[in-house]
């Protein structure tokens, strides 16, 4: 079926804004204009729209309420370099952190510096240059960053030898110290965690087993946020104050 839409021009009263100018009553005559398009479905209908309002037949057709279709590749690629420019520009070590008690305290690396357990603790610190690295960059086994608590003193350095200290929920049951230890070491083994001993003598507070380095601070950061312990830290070892 075709349409024929016939558009006649009338004068229509023109509301009058404070300021602006008033336009002569006097208007040219308009022609009648017969308009023999046929209009036979909805993309027709959205032609017909944008011709009469000047706008493309694409802005015509949309729906109100309806979410933008995809972006084109250029505006995807321009995202996507933003997103990569602002991840390269924060700072490396911003997702380092641990439990201090049950308070979250960040961390920050000191470029510096690193620990070299591979030699003995007393002059474990050694220039970051000196220590040899491997070719993507990461440091050898033994070896750990220099770390500070973000916003502390130059005298906070700490270090990763190794191991995490937790404490348990409760103290383990048991009649004496012997007791209690069996009971302790059967609850952290059957977590698949290797027990080093007590530190306490309620066989309460246990050292763990786990590599030097960053390993130890994620094994603590894991097990204290699993909820099955009071609390759970690095075993952080700090540079002895030279007298």
């Amino acid at each position: 079926m075709t349409t024929h839409l016939n558009l006649e021009s009338k004068p229509t009263p023109t509301a009058i804004l404070p300021g602006a100018p008033i336009e002569s009553a006097a208007r040219p005559k308009r022609r009648r204009t017969r308009l023999r398009t046929p209009v036979t479905g909805a993309a027709a209908i959205a032609a017909l729209v944008a011709a009469l309002s000047g706008a493309s037949p694409a802005a015509a057709a949309a729906q109100p309420g309806k979410p933008a279709g995809p972006a084109s590749p250029a505006a995807t690629s321009s995202a996507v370099t933003k997103a990569e420019s602002t991840s390269a520009d924060a700072p490396a070590d911003s997702a380092l952190y641990w439990y201090d008690g049950g308070r979250r305290q960040a961390l920050r690396v000191d470029g510096e510096q690193l620990a070299d357990f591979r030699r003995s603790a007393k002059d474990s610190l050694r220039p970051a240059g000196d220590v040899e690295k491997s070719p993507s960059g990461s440091l050898p086994d033994g070896v750990s960053p220099v770390l500070r608590n973000a916003g502390a003193a130059a005298g906070d350095a700490r270090a990763l030898p190794g191991g995490v200290i937790v404490t348990l929920q409760a103290a383990p049951a048991g009649g004496d110290a012997a007791a209690r230890e069996s009971t302790a070491r059967e609850l952290l083994q059957g977590r698949g965690l290797t027990p080093v001993r007590a530190l306490d003598a309620m066989q309460r507070i246990w050292l763990l087993e786990s590599p030097p380095g960053l390993p130890s601070l994620e094994l603590a950061n894991r097990l204290h946020e699993s909820g099955g312990f009071e609390s759970a830290e690095p075993n952080w070892w700090r540079p002895r104050a030279r007298k």
